[in-house]
């Protein structure tokens, strides 16, 4: 008995090397490939430098956002995969808290290296972040693309943030938006773009943006406080991007609903 307590105070304490506060993120640059099916190849490159022996980080992503009608969609992410950058891979374990997967990269035996640079690169493809809009005013039905770049539950700053993204190309299909807010959950500080073309990054988001008819990127090169992050909304013609299957769209309703919709299925 003594032995299994032991054991389980070791493990308790390695794993505790792998909270958050003990580094920071040098740069964190995404890199998203919008398909016509509706998937996104989405790669997460961070690089961090810890202060004190930690084992590694912990990764939540978000994925089920408020439709804005008392329910919520749950984006589909699989399959995950963490590498060194030169293609090693991390020990890596997935589980769900809430409404997010967590990752919990890094071995319970082994140290990373202190006040040196850490790269993570962490792949995945997700499905079910596209939201539909009819024809309203001068725009024509539109796909709007909404992703949380960075995650806003870093409980550490972040130096520099980017990313990059390519979609299926609108030259002589219809318009294009896009649009980036910055800061803390909820923020309303955001640069914007109505057609191709490029800004500064002197506005309230302190983001940069260029928009071309099949790819938008952009950066904040001043400094993201814990629990701020970086998001993406854009928006293009909808007939380049797929619609979601009846089948598809039960699944990504359901799974963050089950409570709501037990009812139906007990009916059903």
């Amino acid at each position: 008995m003594k032995i299994l307590i032991s054991v389980l105070i070791f493990v308790a304490s390695a794993m505790a090397g792998l909270a958050q506060g003990n580094f920071v993120i040098d740069d964190l640059h995404v890199d998203v490939q919008l398909h016509k099916d509706g998937t996104a190849q989405i790669a997460e490159t961070l690089v961090v430098t810890f202060s004190e022996p930690s084992h590694g980080i912990y990764r939540l992503i978000p994925t089920d956002y408020d439709t804005g009608r008392g329910t919520a969609r749950r984006v589909v992410i699989t399959p995950i995969s963490v590498t060194d950058g030169s293609g090693s891979e991390y020990e890596t374990k997935y589980s769900r808290e809430g409404a997010y997967v967590k990752i919990r990269i890094g071995s319970a035996d082994r140290y990373v290296d202190t006040d040196t640079p850490i790269t993570y690169v962490i792949t995945y493809t997700a499905f079910g972040m596209i939201n539909w809009f009819d024809k309203t005013g001068t725009w024509e039905p539109s796909a709007e693309f909404y992703w949380n770049l960075t995650g806003d539950e870093w409980q550490v700053p972040i130096s520099k943030s980017s990313f990059s993204m390519s979609f299926p190309d609108s030259s002589g299909v219809g318009k294009v938006r896009a649009r980036v807010f910055a800061g803390s959950l909820g923020s309303k500080d955001s640069v914007s773009l109505d057609a191709p073309g490029s800004l500064g990054a002197d506005n309230p988001a302190a983001a940069t943006l260029r928009l071309t008819p099949n790819s938008v990127s952009g950066s904040r090169d001043i400094e993201l406080a814990p629990n701020e992050g970086m998001n993406i909304v854009l928006s293009v013609p909808a007939k380049l991007i797929d619609k979601p299957t009846f089948s598809q769209q039960a699944k990504l309703f359901l799974l963050p609903n089950l409570g709501f919709s037990l009812p139906l299925i007990a009916l059903l």
